[in-house]
């Protein structure tokens, strides 16, 4: 009977935890979002272990889980944002969306002044697409005119991975 019980009340909370993973704050953020722009990288793991089509939320900007994902620059943060591909195998497609500004996530990362997580967003488009995808990615415009090059000429800590 007491497992019965426990059972029902772990479905009660999942439910209510799903509903609740998927709601916007006041600045559109859900929680993977915030996690994700303050550079949470190991809970948002967590959150994409469980949830993994959370990966598919954008916020009111239409800002991308990779638009928003700050990475530190310290020992563990790129490890586990390169972990973060293998965990969600869909990261690749959201690397290629545009917010509603006509931004990239690697567009995005320059503009915040995100190199890390610049460098690897570079890395992995370098590293699984073919030439020609990435020149089409590095040489697409977003809204206001601007290309790759655009940002990175405007931005002096831009890492030399993105700058070549």
């Amino acid at each position: 009977m007491l497992i019965v019980f426990l059972i029902g009340l772990f479905e009660h909370v999942k439910d209510n935890l799903r509903s609740a993973i998927y709601v916007h704050d006041r600045e559109g953020l859900t929680p993977l979002l915030r996690v994700a722009k303050l550079g949470n990288l190991c809970e948002a793991s967590k959150m994409l272990k469980h949830f993994p089509d959370l990966i598919q939320v954008r916020d009111y900007k239409g800002r991308s889980f990779l638009h928003l994902l700050v990475v530190d620059d310290d020992e563990w943060s790129p490890r586990v944002a390169k972990k973060l591909y293998e965990q969600v195998p869909t990261m690749d497609a959201i690397r290629k969306t545009k917010d509603f500004d006509g931004n990239t996530p690697l567009y995005s990362t320059i503009q915040d002044g995100n190199s890390v997580g610049a460098k690897l967003i570079a890395e992995r488009c370098v590293e699984t697409d073919d030439f020609d995808l990435v020149f089409q990615q590095l040489a697409t415009f977003n809204d206001q005119g601007q290309d790759i090059a655009h940002l990175v000429a405007a931005d002096e800590d831009a890492p030399i991975e993105v700058q070549t």
